[in-house]
């Protein structure tokens, strides 16, 4: 049988979240972060893409034959310095996650320093929580807010009252919001590899 080999990237956006995997428009599995899955299907044309929430990979057509295997790669658009622009790939359901073609000499791509469970248990709730929910969630989140605040709302006419509002959203982001999503996701982290 033809098999489809699908490699997701080890990244910091996502990493603690499972990607669904379509072929034909059927969910046939789910890809953990840095995993490899491997798909036997039949012969003849298949559609795959990959999907999480609302966001989807572009569609790969591909036409198998007997004993073919088809290497393909997985991941987000959000690495490197694009990560604190992540919210804003959120309306972007296209250009968030991608799917494309694996190349024999190609590596998978990893940026993610806290790949697995053992690291972010080393880690400690209390440096996860500061580093992954407060740093890089509530900070980035607080200044895109204040940002879209000052496009979107009329009243906000002042560099003072721009000043003021970044300040109470980095202190309600940053702290209560980061604060949350960190202790969230550590505690989705254990109970998942409990």
């Amino acid at each position: 049988m033809p098999k489809i080999v699908v490699s997701r990237t080890s990244q910091y956006v996502n990493s603690m979240r499972e990607y669904d995997i379509y072929i034909d428009n059927e969910k046939v599995d789910v890809i953990n972060d840095g995993e490899k899955k491997i798909i036997e299907v039949s012969e003849g044309n298949h559609e795959i893409y990959i999907k999480i929430d609302w966001c989807k990979s572009k569609k790969l057509n591909m036409n198998l034959t007997e004993g073919q295997d088809i290497n393909l790669k997985c991941g987000s658009e959000a690495t490197g310095i694009k990560q604190v622009f992540a919210l804003v790939y959120l309306f972007l359901p296209y250009k968030f996650v991608y799917l494309d073609y694996l190349l024999d000499d190609e590596e998978i791509y990893n940026d993610n320093k806290v790949s697995n469970y053992s690291r972010i248990k080393d880690m400690g709730m209390r440096e996860f929580v500061l580093k992954c929910g407060i740093i890089r969630f509530g900070i980035p989140t607080a200044i895109i807010y204040s940002i879209l605040m000052v496009l979107l709302n009329s009243n906000i006419n002042s560099i003072r009252s721009f000043i003021t509002n970044t300040i109470i959203n980095l202190l309600v982001f940053t702290l209560v919001g980061g604060s949350l999503f960190g202790f969230t996701m550590w505690k989705y982290m254990k109970s998942k590899n409990a």
